[in-house]
């Protein structure tokens, strides 16, 4: 479609060529890690994606360090920045284009920044001073919380050497050790926690896993004989041939 006179209009934030205003808007930088972050935005039609950044403002798009890009037309535009220095403040500017026959529509939204995050390396897990849990007992339910204190919410668990007793497991997001324990014995394992910012620590901890109660039996009162017994021998008074007839008969029985 041909343009005899482009309309162009332009904002403090926003400029905007072409017959048909393209426009975009809710930018958002999200997934802000130590080292990268996602870049969104809206178009209000279909358009590429460009994404420019860099550690100051430019008043030009070409003068920014940084450039990625996508070539494939949609309305919700996502690019990931990679390879950011940590606890660094960033600008950047987003660009959709859409090309029909040889006219084009931009959409140019600047002077939007985030900052990366710091990454703490104090973060630490409460354990007790040898490492020991409290103990458990085999078919009884145990629960123990592990708990880590600096870094950045929210933190994540997982078991990176040895194992658990049996029966028992660490869930990822909450760092509770929970279940009913299977078997007896000592288990050591070392326990790593993670934070939003990359930063992990590392515990080696231990549970003792005890044997339940024993099953008992019942016995006569001291002093007196079970049944069998008395069976067994009130037939050794009798004569051989009575005997094998009251073994036998014990034996049906």
């Amino acid at each position: 479609m041909a343009v005899a006179s482009p309309a162009v209009a332009s904002s403090s934030t926003t400029t905007v060529s072409g017959t048909i205003p393209l426009v975009a808007y809710q930018i958002a930088a999200s997934n802000v890690t130590c080292s990268s972050a996602v870049i969104s935005w809206r178009t209000n039609g279909l358009s590429t994606s460009q994404v420019f950044h860099d550690t100051v403002w430019h008043d030009i798009l070409a003068d920014y360090t940084h450039h990625v890009e996508s070539d494939s037309l949609v309305l919700i535009h996502s690019l990931t920045l990679s390879g950011l220095s940590s606890g660094t403040s960033y600008y950047f500017a987003v660009k959709s284009v859409f090309t029909d026959d040889g006219n084009s529509l931009t959409a140019v939204e600047d002077n939007c920044f985030f900052t990366t995050l710091t990454p703490v390396t104090t973060i630490t897990i409460s354990s007790p001073p040898n490492g020991h849990l409290p103990g458990g007992e085999v078919g009884v339910a145990y629960s123990q919380p592990l708990v880590a204190f600096g870094g950045t919410a929210a933190y994540t668990w997982c078991i990176v050497g040895g194992c658990l007793p049996c029966g028992l497991l660490l869930n990822a997001s909450t760092g509770v050790i929970s279940g009913t324990p299977a078997k007896a014995s000592n288990f050591k394992f070392t326990v790593q926690v993670k934070d939003k910012a990359g930063a992990t620590a590392t515990a080696a901890l231990s549970i003792s896993i005890r044997s339940g109660p024993p099953i008992r039996t019942s016995s006569p009162p001291e002093g007196e004989e079970s049944a069998w017994h008395v069976l067994f021998r009130e037939a050794s008074l009798l004569p051989s041939t009575c005997l094998n007839s009251a073994l036998s008969a014990l034996a049906d029985w």
